[in-house]
């Protein structure tokens, strides 16, 4: 069996002092995430998580919804260097 990494997207609004960003955090490593801003040119969360994932060499090969969190999830192959993204 495949074994996949799974991160977690979701949409931050804007506040006062900031604009509209997206988070995406790690699922297998601890306290792992990355804020990016919002692309206007893309319709939703998601689809900016995927195309900024993809331009960072980010195999990214799936995507999904869940009922348990506020967001989307996107399947990257086992390996592939997530946790380089944020440093």
């Amino acid at each position: 069996m495949k074994n996949y990494h799974i991160i977690k997207v979701k949409y931050l609004s804007a506040t006062n002092y900031l604009p509209s960003r997206v988070r995406l955090t790690s699922e297998r490593f601890v306290k792992n995430s990355i804020i990016i801003s919002y692309d206007y040119q893309y319709n939703s969360a998601l689809d900016i998580a995927r195309a900024w994932l993809e331009s960072h060499a980010y195999n990214v090969i799936g995507q999904g919804e869940s009922q348990k969190i506020a967001g989307y999830l996107i399947l990257g192959s086992d390996g592939n260097g997530f946790e380089r993204l944020i440093k």
